[in-house]
This record gives structure tokens, C-alpha cells and sequence, in this order.
């Protein structure tokens, strides 16, 4: 061959190795290009807070992110590669994630912004996605898989549920506070008759209080050598004590204290009742004993077989040098002597007012003594409101209160003892309302 026509053919040869080598080297650029593209695909599916992830036709994963990893409670993509949502998910929810990917792979359509459930393998905890997965394509059109992108919703979903929740609730309200309404005005003119019956009651308890007020002594008596003085405070506008002094018809002062069971009305009731009686009785008694006894007697027949009532009576000579003592039932009677010490107890058995019809055992049980009036010598009587009176912080006042208020009094003016006394129970009850009638009395011997 002659030298021209080799060294065409070398310089051809030449041309088309350079053009194989830059197509070698344009081959290489492009693969660096797509190695590069995809690598930054990667990283930013990685980085993104959604759930991603791509599966084959069967449902295996082919692809998940950072993010779809750590759902799954996995940390690489080795772990999940050709696996199943059943691998991962309890049956119910790897279910129905099975029967909606066939359904998009059958109708090559897209499911997109669904909310499913899915469950937190690490936690455990179940939480809520918004869920779209479009299906994927080869070349030719045929269908290759799907990509699915989810996206937490949980604390919508709950901001969402505490919404309905709320607006049931208003809706509920609202339809109860209709029927209120509606029971209300139905009632309305029903009220306004009670409240006008109300103030005819309260008009008439007012006139009662005033009676029962009136039928307290208020004076103070003219016993010779005694100073008296007796209060009484019902815890309603009428109430059930009884304190009474007065002169019978033999000279002698009758000082009787007295404490109805119950309150209110039907206690004022028969503690007007049980007065009568005993100015009735007590016309020649110089025997508080006798005077109990024929009390009792006269009031068993007349109050209700539930009922009962404690009693405490002294009776004063003439003289004002002696007096009878007996007590039903009630708090007894204390005695502080002129020579000082602390209150004495005089305490004597008997049983209360209208509890037994059998007069010889009444008149058997209750005891009686005279008691010598000494100058200086102060006595005190009160009813068990005083005991059960009642502080803020519900403590009750006490015997012990009582007897060491006494002992702490100088001899003094009857009047001015019961004055410092009530002001030392309104200390003690600070505003507490009185749950029970309060009546107390004192007497000195001068």
C-alpha cells in the first residue's frame, strides 16, 4: 500500500479514537453528573421531616428515608430492603396499607392527602398521617411501583378531635341550658308565690320571735342577797330554750332552765307550752324535785313520743338564804365558792322530761339537795348550746372553756359575767352562726 493511503487510514484511526475517548470522558462527566443528582436527591429526602418511601409492585420497599427508617424503628436501609409493611406494622394497619396500594397500582390513580394510622414502633404510641402515593412508571408505560410521602398530623388530628369534642359539648350545654331556661320561666310565677308566701312566714316568725322574746324574763329579779341575770339567743328567728324566774305563791323564786329537743317552730311550740306548765306547777312548790316531777307528768301526754326535754330548776327560799336544786337530764349546774377554786359540778341524777310515762320511776331517779346560799358563793346554768358552740375551724367550745372562764372571773356583778361571757363566745365563734339556741344564766348571793 503506498505510504499516502496508510497514513490516511492512521490519521483516520487517530480521529476516531479521540472522538471514542470523548465520548469516554463526556460518558464519565454525565455518570458523575447523575451519581451527583442523585446523591443530592438523597440527601434531601434524608433531610426532610416527611415520611418517604418507594415499593416494587409486591409492596417490598425499594427506597425510605431517614425519617420513614426511624418510624419503622430501624436505622438502615439494609434492614428494610425488600420487606413488607407486615414486617413492621400490626396486621390491621399492614392491611389496609396492602389494599389501598393494589387498588392504586390496578387503577394506575393516585391516592393523595388521606389520613391513615400508623403506629410508632418505637414508642408504641399511635399517631396520625396525611398520606399521598402516586404509582410509577417505566419507559414503556408499564407500572413499576409506587411512592408513597406521609406527613404527621397527629396534633391536628387532636387540635381537630378536641374541636368536635368541644362544639359537642357547647351543643350539649346549650341544649341544657335551654331546658333550664324553660324549666325556669315554667317555675317562675311558682317562685314569685313562694317568695310572697315566704314573706307572710317570715311576717309571722318575726311576731313570733317578738312573743317568745316577751316571754324571757327581762327584769331583774327582787331576790333577797341574789343577783341574777339570764340571757337567751335561738339560732333561728324562734327556738326551743326555756329560762324562766319568777315568784310563786308560797314566796319562793322559781328559777328554771330548760332545752326542748329540735329547733325552729315546733320546738318554740313546746317551749311555750312546757312555760306554762311550770308556772302552772310551781304555784306552792318549794321543792325543785316535786316541781320536775309534776312537770314531767303534765308534759309526757302532750309532746310526741320522739321528743324529750332536759331541764334544770332551783328554787330560792323567801329568804334568799337556801335553795332546792335538781336537774333532768341537763347540763348541771355549777357552783364557784366564795372561797375561790374552780367550779364545782353539782352534778345529780335524773332522767329527762317526757321520756317515761311511770311516774315513781321518774320521781325514783331524780335526785334533789338544798343548797346553802353563802355570800360570795356565784352559780352558773346554761343549756348545751353553749358546749357545742362552734369556732371557724369547728371546734367546740367545751365544758373546759366554761369552767375556766368562770375560775378566771372575779365575784362581781351578775350582769357584767354574762355581758364578758357573751363577748368571750362571739370571740371564740368569730361571725360562725349559732347551730343551736345558747341561753345561760348566772347567779350571785350577795
Amino acid at each position: 500500500m503506498p505510504d499516502g493511503k496508510k497514513m490516511q487510514e492512521i490519521h483516520t484511526l487517530k480521529q476516531q479514537l479521540a472522538e471514542l475517548e470523548r465520548k469516554v470522558a463526556a460518558s464519565q462527566t454525565e455518570n458523575q453528573a447523575v451519581t451527583a443528582e442523585r446523591d443530592l436527591l438523597r440527601m434531601l429526602i434524608n433531610v426532610l421531616p416527611d415520611d418517604v418511601f418507594i415499593k416494587d409492585c409486591h409492596g417490598r420497599f425499594v427506597l425510605n428515608n431517614k425519617a420513614h427508617l426511624e418510624l419503622m424503628g430501624v436505622e438502615s436501609q439494609e434492614q428494610v430492603l425488600g420487606k413488607h409493611d407486615r414486617d413492621f406494622f400490626p396486621a390491621h394497619l399492614a392491611s389496609q396499607y396492602h389494599d389501598d396500594e393494589q387498588k392504586i397500582l390496578a387503577t394506575k390513580k393516585a391516592m393523595i392527602d388521606y389520613e391513615e394510622q400508623v403506629v410508632d414502633r418505637i414508642s408504641g404510641k399511635i399517631r396520625w398521617h396525611a398520606t399521598s402515593k402516586v404509582p410509577l412508571f417505566d419507559s414503556s408505560g408499564a407500572t413499576v411501583g409506587l411512592a408513597g410521602i406521609c406527613r404527621d398530623i397527629t396534633e391536628r388530628k387532636q387540635y381537630q378531635d378536641a374541636l368536635c369534642n368541644a362544639k359537642a359539648e357547647l351543643e350539649f350545654r346549650v341544649e341544657e341550658r335551654t331546658k333550664e331556661l324553660q324549666s325556669a320561666n315554667s317555675k317562675l310565677q311558682d317562685q314569685i308565690a313562694l317568695l310572697y308566701e315566704k314573706a307572710r312566714i317570715d311576717d309571722e316568725l318575726n311576731a313570733a320571735r317578738s312573743i317568745q322574746q316577751k316571754l324571757t324574763p327581762s327584769f331583774r329579779p327582787k331576790i333577797p342577797r341574789v343577783n341574777l341575770k339570764g340571757v337567751y339567743y335561738p339560732a333561728y328567728e324562734v327556738g326551743g330554750d326555756y329560762l324562766d324566774y319568777f315568784q310563786n305563791d308560797e314566796g319562793n323564786w322559781v328559777i328554771a332552765i330548760a332545752d326542748v329537743c329540735g329547733k325552729g317552730i315546733p320546738a318554740a311550740l313546746l317551749m311555750t307550752m312546757l312555760r306554762a306548765t311550770f308556772r302552772v306547777e310551781a304555784r306552792s312548790r318549794a321543792s325543785a324535785r316535786e316541781l320536775l316531777c309534776s312537770v314531767n307528768s303534765s308534759v309526757y301526754s302532750t309532746i310526741d313520743s320522739r321528743l324529750f326535754i332536759t331541764a334544770l330548776c332551783c328554787i330560792v327560799s323567801r329568804d334568799g338564804t337556801t335553795m332546792t336544786y335538781a336537774r333532768a337530764g341537763h347540763p348541771p349546774l355549777l357552783q364557784l365558792h366564795a372561797k375561790g377554786g374552780p367550779p364545782e359540778r353539782l352534778n345529780l341524777k335524773g332522767q329527762a322530761l317526757g321520756l317515761s310515762s311511770d311516774t315513781a320511776l321518774f320521781r325514783s331517779t331524780l335526785e334533789e339537795t338544798v343548797v346553802p346560799l353563802h355570800t360570795g358563793d356565784r352559780f352558773f346554768m346554761h343549756t348545751d348550746g353553749l358546749i357545742d358552740l362552734a369556732s371557724p375551724e369547728n371546734v367546740s367550745f367545751g365544758n373546759d372553756s366554761i369552767h375556766s372562764f368562770l375560775a378566771s372571773q372575779p365575784p362581781g356583778d351578775a350582769d357584767l359575767l354574762i355581758t364578758q361571757f357573751m363577748d368571750k363566745v362571739r370571740s371564740f365563734a368569730q361571725g360562725v352562726p349559732f347551730y343551736d339556741d345558747l341561753t345561760m344564766c348566772a347567779l350571785n348571793v350577795m
